[in-house]
């Protein structure tokens, strides 16, 4: 019966991350740490091949519940997305915001390096620079990621699996949301889209090609940066802390590089400059985030402190 129990909590804690891995702005891996099955989870996975018995069978139950996450977060977002944009992209704003006093306890108290600063900076630009030039491109020249899914083309699929393992990020990477460089890119919502079109038995064998070669990116990514987040967090933690911190306060502007949200998106969004009116709901939501997050997770780190000094 015990061990029942166990199995559906770890089918909770598995859901959990799910939904957080469907929100950008929030990071799987994050969930994984709260819930307290991160180790257990990447110590699973480092040891597939050489425990495969046991290790799925630790596996199992969080990867039922992610699945379960993903699609009760898919159905909210996406509705969510097609009428409320600005307000939801605040309300992401706002739980990044709170959750970084959180992660950047991470290197506090540590020499600050010139190596620390010059990753800081190269992560930052990196996720601001791929969302500007986005922003750019489509601004300009009517350009969007969505136009590759109209028709797509044979090197969509082939695109589709490191777009994948860039979402994978959400399940095994502390304060990086795979979904949240999903939507800087420009990826997030046509995967949504196509998720739904396949639901509903549009274009079957094509939705269905672009979002299985989307998740064999999710599957290799999930065991290579399992892999290498376990090594680095091991030999460079807190290098790797100021990467996290470079790519998580990059991406608070980049979530506004985004022409739907300012235009519209032509179909069922209007746009935030035709309904101004919305600010109203987004910036009490982007407090609201930053707050209850930043509050949450004050009180989850002095719990973690408590249980280090019994131990």
């Amino acid at each position: 019966m015990k061990k029942f129990v166990n199995w559906l909590i770890d089918v909770l804690r598995g859901a959990a991350i799910g939904i957080a891995c469907i929100i950008p702005g929030v990071s799987g891996g994050t969930m994984a740490v709260l819930t307290k099955c991160y180790d257990k989870l990447i110590g699973a996975v480092s040891t597939l091949f050489k425990n495969f018995i046991k290790s799925f069978l630790i596996l199992l139950p969080l990867g039922i519940g992610i699945i379960i996450g993903v699609a009760i977060g898919y159905l909210g977002v996406r509705l969510a997305f097609s009428y409320i944009l600005f307000s939801i992209v605040a309300l992401f704003f706002g739980l990044i915001l709170g959750s970084i006093p959180s992660i950047s306890k991470e290197v506090r108290g540590e020499p600050i390096k010139k190596s620390y600063i010059i990753t800081f900076i190269i992560s930052l630009v990196f996720v601001l620079g791929i969302a500007l030039a986005s922003f750019l491109i489509n601004l300009n020249a009517g350009y969007s990621v969505a136009s590759l899914f109209v028709d797509p083309k044979w090197y969509l699929y082939v695109l589709m699996i490191p777009v994948g393992v860039i979402g994978s990020f959400a399940l095994v990477t502390p304060g990086i949301s795979g979904s949240m460089l999903l939507l800087v890119i420009g990826f997030y919502k046509p995967i949504l889209d196509t998720i739904h079109s396949l639901v509903h038995g549009e274009n079957i064998f094509q939705n269905a090609g672009l979002l299985a070669c989307f998740i064999v990116g999710i599957i290799l990514g999930f065991f290579f940066i399992s892999k290498l987040m376990k090594y680095l967090l091991e030999k460079h933690r807190v290098i790797t802390f100021y990467a996290i911190l470079g790519f998580i306060i990059g991406s608070l502007p980049a979530l506004f590089l985004n022409v739907d949200l300012w235009l519209g998106d032509g179909v069922s969004y209007a746009g935030i400059i035709a309904n101004p009116i919305e600010l109203t709901i987004g910036i009490p939501l982007l407090i609201v985030g930053a707050v209850a997050t930043y509050f949450v997770l004050k009180i989850v780190d002095k719990k973690e402190e408590n249980n280090q000094c019994q131990d």
